[in-house]
């Protein structure tokens, strides 16, 4: 439930609906085929409990570690304080956190609030970022090119997500 203008929104995980209804399906969508060669760190921000865990055992088996947050505003916040941190210790951002994955749709800061603050901020704005929605629109797909995200992806193809992270996070180390 949050609160927003005196209303209360009751928000539904829809994922958890579903991988309820069929529970096999949602054992297959985190059985990622590819793995990195070395182990990275992902920031994931999203409300769905299910689709974090999910999220977070895909990456796990693609050799990622993973620092988990609710919505955007977490991430954010999350973000430009390792940013200090590492600047504190002369270290660079990647030493971190290799790679921001987020839902586009969530309370407090959505995603692409989330990816035109850190592709703004000179310390942040190397760090590559995924979005991903239930549907990616044409009208969706546009917005995240406008923000600067470097990649978009319907949910659940959590292999196509980790196979991208670590394009991504490789393009970005050459």
């Amino acid at each position: 439930m949050v609160i927003k203008d005196d209303h209360f929104i009751q928000l539904l995980d829809l994922e958890h609906i579903i991988s309820d209804l069929n529970p096999e399906s949602t054992e297959e969508m985190w059985q990622t085929t590819v793995r990195a060669e070395k182990n990275y760190t992902a920031l994931i921000a999203d409300d769905s409990p299910t689709i974090r865990l999910m999220l977070k055992k895909n990456l796990h088996i693609a050799n990622f570690s993973t620092h988990i947050v609710n919505n955007g505003e977490e991430a954010l916040v999350y973000l430009k304080q390792t940013a200090q941190r590492a600047a504190d210790e002369g270290r660079a951002i990647s030493e971190f956190v290799d790679i921001v994955i987020s839902d586009i749709e969530m309370p407090q800061l959505d995603g692409f609030t989330l990816t035109k603050n850190i592709k703004e901020d000179p310390r942040l704005k190397h760090l590559p970022v995924i979005l991903y929605s239930s549907i990616i629109t044409d009208e969706l797909r546009h917005k995240g090119e406008s923000v600067k995200a470097d990649y978009q992806v319907s949910k659940p193809d959590l292999n196509k997500m980790a196979e991208m992270a670590i394009r991504l996070i490789e393009r970005t180390d050459t």
